[in-house]
């Protein structure tokens, strides 16, 4: 490279405030889901309906997402995740709104499971990642980024988990869902609109903070923002690999979901109080937070595939752990235990699997390709809490269902490590193109 089109590294870099915009955003959505399995349990007791028929309002939601996020993936190319995301923002304001004033199962179906469906999609986590990965390069910091991002799905689970059982202890479900309502509108949405830019090339940037030498365009061909190959989304749909790490992503979901939608009822059925059970969540909130920071900053120094591993295996021991609440009642400290691995373990899931999709696939499509692997996981999110609800009323307990996302966690490994040995190879079309 010529002296001339030496980049220069600003002293500030604007990518650190979307991160920090990503943190605050995903804090608020990821918490407002993850409150489901507090009102799984207080609608059982309103309304007596099966817990089956409840988290089935879960799974259309996963559905209705996964069918979504290939399409608002590519707006994402088109539009920018500015504008989108406010649109997102309002969007589901307006269905927690809804979901207030239910009174039948059908109504929580519509409200919750399909209106907030839109807004869940757009504000996913592959949609905030890919946004993240425009800013960052993968020979940069772009697992930290993406870590720290991520990390706001923890916090909003440490303060929206125990913050909406109180309201609904004290003032009814029905104001819950208003109050979450009130944070998309005051906290989510104007972050978004006000402080969100598309790309670092739109203020004058590289990934990763370099200035480009005055006269040369920030698009240049420097190899600071440029990528050995570009992905569009046609061509890495017709590789093995892409299609394998989205088994990978779904099968992970399957267990995490499960898991989060049904962990309160489960310890409920066990014996513990639901605040205790809610505390106890909302712990794992603050250890997912500090774990996706470390995943991602580990994963740039001893690689993603290496990290995943790791991770995946305290998850299984966190669920096996799970499972064996009943054996330890009434002793608090299980339950910590739980929260300890668990929170370890999801810091590593989405985040990384995100990031080595990006990683694999860079180019402009990155968000239709990282938007449709967010659709594998909201499919495996669905079928999950959906399994979890179905194996309790058809077994009496969870036993048979916390197996199987045992068993969908380790497969999810071997896939993703399988990935890893052909990870310095080249990407086989299932096509036999290169």
């Amino acid at each position: 490279m010529s002296d001339n089109k030496s980049p220069i590294h600003t002293h500030f870099f604007y990518g650190w405030v979307i991160v920090a915009v990503a943190f605050i955003s995903l804090a608020v959505v990821f918490g407002i889901r993850l409150t489901f399995s507090v009102f799984l349990v207080e609608f059982n007791k309103d309304f007596g309906w099966s817990r089956s028929g409840i988290a089935g309002t879960y799974s259309i939601n996963m559905v209705a997402v996964a069918i979504l996020l290939p399409f608002v993936g590519r707006l994402q190319d088109k539009w920018g995740a500015r504008k989108l995301f406010t649109v997102g923002g309002v969007t589901m304001g307006i269905a927690l709104l809804a979901s207030s004033q239910i009174n039948s199962l059908w109504q929580l179906y519509f409200a919750y499971g399909v209106l907030t469906a839109l807004g869940i999609a757009i504000l996913s986590v592959g949609l905030h990642s890919a946004m993240i990965s425009r800013w960052f390069s993968a020979q940069g910091r772009r697992g930290t980024a993406i870590g720290m991002a991520l990390a706001g799905t923890g916090v909003g689970v440490l303060v929206l988990t125990p913050l909406t059982d109180r309201v609904i202890r004290a003032w009814g479900w029905r104001n819950a869902y208003l109050t979450l309502a009130t944070l998309m509108f005051l906290i989510a949405v104007p972050m978004d609109w006000f402080f969100l830019r598309d790309d670092p090339e739109s203020i004058g940037l590289h990934p990763d903070g370099w200035r480009p030498e005055p006269g040369i365009p920030a698009d240049g061909d420097d190899p600071v923002s440029t990528p050995s190959r570009t992905w569009g989304w046609h061509e890495a749909s017709r590789t093995f690999r892409l299609w394998a790490l989205y088994l990978a992503a779904a099968l992970a979901l399957f267990s995490l979901r499960m898991i989060s939608v049904h962990q309160v009822a489960h310890m409920v059925d066990v014996g513990y109080p639901r605040s205790e059970a809610a505390d106890a969540v909302g712990v794992t909130g603050a250890i997912i937070a500090a774990s996706f920071i470390f995943w991602g900053a580990i994963s740039d120094r001893i690689g993603r595939y290496k990290a995943y591993l790791m991770g995946g295996l305290s998850l299984v021991t966190a669920t096996a752990i799970l499972l064996s609440l009943t054996k330890f009642y009434p002793a608090i400290l299980p339950l910590y235990a739980f929260a300890l691995f668990w929170g370890i373990g999801e810091g590593s899931c989405t985040s990384l699997l995100t990031a080595i999709a990006a990683d694999m696939f860079q180019g402009s499509e990155v968000g239709t390709i990282v938007g449709t692997m967010s659709a594998a996981f909201a499919i495996g999110s669905g079928t999950g809490a959906w399994f979890g609800g179905y194996g309790y009323d058809t077994w009496g307990s969870y036993t048979i269902p916390f197996s199987l996302a045992i068993l969908a966690t380790l497969t999810s490994i071997v896939i993703v490590q399988a990935l890893a040995r052909k990870s310095e190879g080249c990407i086989k079309s299932i096509g036999g193109a290169a």
